[in-house]
């Protein structure tokens, strides 16, 4: 695709959406190498009490994991740098410890930057709806359809064009756990069909955002485009970190069949779990249980609970294709009752019902303090 002429392209359908899942990278970790002017080459893990709440990709590297202490991250990488959150409290010396018995951890600083990031996204995309304090749903469909009306489209290899090398199309472009590199070559070029134009023109449009974001505020992020928000948020995380993942309609079938359940936008809780119980309650033997899941980068989100068992550990490897082929619709619509039923069915389909970009939720909240118990000190503050 190119941009050398104003022929204009077909209208597209007003079903065709651009949503993009844009997500900061390591965002705690990259405010405090912002403030204190640390290189984006060297480890950096935020702490909150000697516990480390955010690790950048340097000190993962290292073998350095999230809720982690201070003491195991110094052993395995000594030149980590472990700057601590806000806090509210007592003064104290600039030599002494953080007192967790007088002080509150604060996200003041955190917050501040997710406005400014905020700023700059309301700014390119009307369409900004807050998704957490760095992460965000973007509407590009309008922006995209004006900037492909004005394209020459030229048959070309998106993938190829080194003006693109940021982002990859899922199930084309090179990336592990997605089948045989035979398989890949055999496919078909990117893109073929309209909606994949428009696809194509909102990731090169997403790319000048996070362009944007990193000139004017040195942060790096990477976002998922797809036509739904679902899809977009399952994408994002694909091509990590200061990458994008495009996923085209016809290879939603592979990314869901391959994608662990309990990842997929709505599973992720008690309903997630409860789906879960119910396969390894079943215990049935399944073909689709030999497909190897996406690799998927390390989950930026602490565990919600610490898995003891095997049969723990089996939960967690669970995909969409295992679970779907154990279960029929009528089945799942006698366990969970048809609205839950057909919730799971649309989820697992790569479905969200086109869920609109809601931007009245990018209002500002207050400031929160937190506190928290070590565990090692058998709960007391």
């Amino acid at each position: 695709m190119s941009a050398t002429s104003k022929k204009p392209a077909a209208t597209l359908g007003s079903s065709h959406r651009v949503i993009v899942h844009l997500d900061l990278d390591c965002f705690y970790a990259q405010v405090e190498q912002r403030r204190l002017g640390i290189p984006a080459d060297q480890p950096v893990a935020v702490q909150q009490w000697g516990s480390l709440l955010a690790v950048n990709y340097v000190a993962r590297a290292a073998g350095v994991l999230r809720g982690e202490h201070t003491s195991e991250a110094l052993k395995k990488c000594p030149t980590i740098h472990l700057p601590h959150v806000d806090t509210l409290g007592e003064n104290r010396g600039p030599n002494e410890v953080f007192d967790r018995k007088h002080q509150k951890a604060i996200l003041r600083r955190y917050r501040l930057a997710s406005r400014e990031i905020f700023a700059v996204l309301n700014r390119l995309a009307p369409l900004c709806e807050k998704a957490g304090i760095d992460e965000a749903f973007l509407d590009l469909t309008q922006q995209a359809q004006e900037r492909l009306a004005q394209m020459e489209v030229v048959s070309s290899d998106f993938c190829t064009d080194v003006a693109n090398e940021a982002t990859k199309v899922f199930g084309i472009s090179q990336m592990d756990g997605v089948g045989k590199d035979a398989e890949r070559d055999a496919r078909s070029g990117f893109p073929l069909i309209e909606l994949e134009q428009l696809l194509a023109t909102g990731a090169v449009i997403a790319n000048e955002i996070r362009e944007t974001i990193r000139s004017e505020l040195q942060y790096t992020c990477s976002t998922g485009i797809a036509a739904n928000k679902l899809l977009a948020k399952l994408a994002s995380p694909l091509n990590k970190p200061d990458g994008q993942t495009i996923i085209a309609p016809r290879f939603v079938p592979l990314l869901m069949q391959h994608f662990p359940l309990r990842k997929v936008r709505g599973l992720g809780g008690k309903l997630g779990k409860q789906l879960e119980d119910m396969l390894v309650e079943q215990a049935a033997p399944s073909v689709a249980a030999a497909l190897p899941p996406v690799d998927l980068p390390a989950d930026p989100k602490p565990p919600t609970h610490t898995s003891n068992s095997g049969r723990d550990e089996s939960k967690q490897k669970i995909t969409v294709a295992e679970f779907m082929a154990n279960f029929r619709f009528d089945e799942l619509v006698k366990l969970l009752g048809y609205e839950a039923a057909e919730f799971v069915r649309q989820a697992c389909s790569g479905e969200d019902g086109n869920e609109p970009v809601n931007e009245k939720k990018t209002e500002v909240k207050a400031f929160s303090a937190v506190k928290q118990f070590d565990q090692r000190s058998g709960g007391r503050a």
